[in-house]
């Protein structure tokens, strides 16, 4: 797991995904378990859609 959060931090991608009831029972994870690899962990930023959308427009 290291050498994934490695790669994030160094080549900051954009990361694209959908997370819902489905998959946090069938990987076992909370949104709050989430948020923090993504945000703590990686340092990347969080947005939705609709905030890119009204931002651009």
């Amino acid at each position: 797991m290291w050498e994934a959060i490695t790669i994030i931090k160094k080549y900051r991608p954009v990361v694209i995904f959908e997370f819902g009831l489905g998959a946090s029972t069938f990987y076992k994870v909370n949104p709050v378990e989430v948020y923090k690899f993504l945000i703590e962990k990686t340092g990347l930023k969080l947005y939705t859609f609709e905030s890119l959308e009204q931002s651009y427009f």
